[in-house]
Order: C-alpha cells, then sequence, then structure tokens
C-alpha cells in the first residue's frame, strides 16, 4: 500500500569510520495519485473506472433533456370554451377507462376540473398517491388536449386535498361529549340531576 506523505530521512554528522556520507543518502521519490478510480464490483475483482470531465457532463445533459422533452409542440393558440374542455377530458377518461387504469380514472370521474384562467386549469387530488399517478399520466394528457383543441398553451395541474377523517362517536360517554360540545347546556343538566350512564 502506498503513503501519501512523502517519506523524509534525517541524516546526521558522523565521525565513525566507514560510515556513508550524508551527501550520497538521497530521499525517495513520492508515488504519484492515481488518475483512475477503482470501484469494486460484484465479484470481488477491482475495475477501473474513468472519470469524466465536467464538460462531457454538461454536453450529455443538454441532449438528454432535448431528448426526454414529452409534450408536443405548436403555435396553435385557438380559443375554446370549458364544454369544449370538458368534452375532450371526458373522451380521455374514456381511453384510460379502456386501458384498465382504475385509479387513475377515479381522478378524472371524482371531481371536473376547474378553471382557474384562460387556458390554465385545476384538478383537486385526494392524496399525494393520487398526485403523482395523475403527474405521470400528465404528458399524454396534455398532448392529447393540445392537439385536440388545438392550443398548446394549456396546462392541468393538481391541488392536493387530503380527507380528514372523522371520528364517530362510539360508546355512550363519546356521543354524549359530541351532544355536549353542540349543546353547552346538557353538561349543565348532566351536573344538576346529578345523571351517569348505564
Amino acid at each position: 500500500m502506498l503513503s501519501d506523505t512523502p517519506t523524509t530521512y534525517i541524516t546526521a554528522k558522523t565521525t565513525e569510520p566507514g560510515a556513508v556520507p550524508a551527501e550520497s543518502i538521497k530521499e525517495a521519490p513520492v508515488a504519484e495519485k492515481p488518475k483512475t478510480v477503482f470501484i469494486p464490483n460484484a465479484n470481488g475483482a477491482s475495475t477501473a473506472v474513468k472519470i469524466p470531465s465536467l464538460k462531457d457532463i454538461s454536453g450529455a445533459k443538454q441532449t438528454v433533456a432535448e431528448e426526454e422533452d414529452p409534450y408536443v409542440k405548436g403555435d396553435s393558440r385557438d380559443d375554446f370554451t370549458f364544454d369544449d374542455f370538458i368534452k375532450q377530458w371526458n373522451a380521455y377518461a374514456a381511453t384510460i377507462k379502456a386501458e384498465g387504469k382504475m385509479s387513475l380514472f377515479t381522478i378524472f370521474k371524482t371531481e371536473e376540473p376547474k378553471m382557474l384562467r384562460p387556458y390554465v386549469f385545476e384538478v383537486v387530488v385526494e392524496s399525494k398517491v393520487l398526485d403523482n399517478l395523475f403527474r405521470d399520466e400528465k404528458p399524454p394528457l396534455l398532448n392529447f388536449l393540445r392537439e385536440n383543441l388545438k392550443n398548446y398553451s394549456i396546462e392541468v395541474n393538481t391541488r392536493v386535498e387530503e380527507q380528514v377523517a372523522v371520528k364517530r362517536p362510539y360508546t355512550t360517554q363519546e356521543k354524549f361529549q359530541h351532544m355536549a360540545a353542540k349543546n353547552p347546556q346538557l353538561a349543565e343538566l348532566k351536573k344538576r340531576f346529578n345523571l351517569d350512564f348505564d
């Protein structure tokens, strides 16, 4: 194993006969750091991996970003009515149902999208799971809507509005507390007449 620190030798002048003069002792050369990184593989043998330069990485990212744009492009900005939008929305929902994507289909049928401003719509979903499911389907949906409505400015966004589970009263004590929260005079009557639960 090579050490990264250089080895130095300390010499002292000696007067002993047969001693080697200090000028003839040389320092050991320092080993250069390797230009490859060794990464162990599954078999236990080491393989060398060349580290790419930053220029190579930035160029590769740029070409990947250009290739992976899933949205169709166009200049058309035709006007349409909200009813036209809903017809296309329902048509896409029918294709989702035909493909058997029932979880996604419930998003399309549970609540109608709302128009926030021209060409921008919002869909309310009940959980992060449904939000992620819709985001995965968003590129083909937008491509379908943009092509059929001939407007490439259409955007559909989601908003997560989680449902809070309501705990229903079960025991007689819980039922009384629930009713007393609505009508505080019940607690006063219970106390005045010294009532108790069976």
